[in-house]
């Protein structure tokens, strides 16, 4: 990324480097704020993110519109809620402090690899920083100023009401729209399941997880969520069984309401059901309990099952 928004004075590498030599990223992670950026569709939040552990230490996060916003509280507070694994799956852009030094600033889109920015995303992502470092700057000198809409259920937020100008403004939290999740199960396949013999001593586990090195084409490169089973006792692959995010037909939310069936229809074709069905996510055991109350299947959760870790690993 060469270009002027980027790397030029006053780019986003710049203003990074300036907000790293205040040292307040560890302390701005209690805190958020909105930006409204003139021209944009969608209304910003920040959030700061400190990582201990990793080639990334730090991240300055852009979470794009409100229902990205709600998603993630509850992402906070019911990790094994909702449709998203990791923070890095929400719709954002991204400024990330490298422990090598480096700061690199991508675009996140749900079930795609992390991006490079356009040209008019960069100079988007860098008025952004921008006002960040000043909201940084102020927050060093009064903790309080982004908390001072709260009692209105309102964020701080930095509206642009034309081009480079910029003013203090609530942001009212609109009420998240209702968050449901139902597994469609054909009638069908599941009359024919439990028609099925039982074997009680067959075990198989079971998992769900995104596959970083198996790609599409695309720019940006959507990545594959898999399926897989293992027969416990043979060690063998049972189902490996893919998806890609298709943004135009449920995005994420499809990929995971169609898991239990998409198992389902894979033990049905072997014309018998084991006695006990094994998995690791907490998020696959909920969207697999209310079909398995119908079947004479114990499902069970486990912390780790080694044998299922080889083979997401090959």
């Amino acid at each position: 990324m060469g270009r002027k928004a980027f790397s030029g004075k006053g780019g986003i590498n710049e203003i990074g480097k300036k907000i790293g030599n205040l040292g307040l990223l560890r302390a701005m992670g209690a805190y958020n704020w909105a930006l409204k950026p003139c021209g944009s569709v969608f209304p910003y939040f920040c959030i700061v993110t400190i990582h201990d552990k990793g080639y990334v230490r730090a991240r300055i996060s852009f979470l794009e519109g409100w229902q990205t916003m709600h998603d993630y509280v509850r992402m906070r507070f019911e990790p094994d809620s909702g449709y998203y694994v990791s923070q890095t799956e929400l719709p954002q852009f991204e400024v990330a402090y490298l422990r090598t030094g480096k700061i690199v600033a991508t675009r996140h889109d749900p079930g795609c690899l992390p991006w490079y920015l356009t040209p008019r995303q960069e100079e988007l992502v860098r008025r952004m920083l921008w006002e960040t470092y000043g909201v940084m700057l102020r927050i060093e000198n009064d903790r309080s100023l982004v908390l001072k809409h709260a009692d209105e259920r309102a964020l701080f937020a930095r509206v642009e009401t034309s081009p480079g100008v910029w003013r203090d403004a609530p942001m009212t939290i609109p009420e998240p729209p209702p968050y449901e999740e139902r597994v469609p199960v054909p009638q069908d396949l599941l009359k024919r399941a439990q028609s099925l013999p039982v074997d009680k001593d067959w075990k198989v586990a079971v998992d769900l997880r995104y596959l970083p090195d198996r790609l599409t084409e695309d720019a940006p490169p959507r990545v594959c969520y898999a399926i897989r089973a293992v027969d416990l006792a043979e060690k063998t692959r049972l189902i490996d069984d893919g998806a890609f995010v298709d943004m135009l037909n449920g995005g994420l939310k499809t990929i995971w309401l169609d898991a239990p069936v998409r198992i389902l229809e894979r033990l049905v074709e072997r014309g018998r059901l084991p006695g006990e069905m094994r998995v690791v996510s907490a998020r696959l055991f909920r969207f697999l309990r209310p079909l398995f109350l119908e079947l004479p299947v114990k499902l069970s959760k486990r912390k780790s099952i080694p044998v299922l870790e080889e083979h997401f690993r090959e």
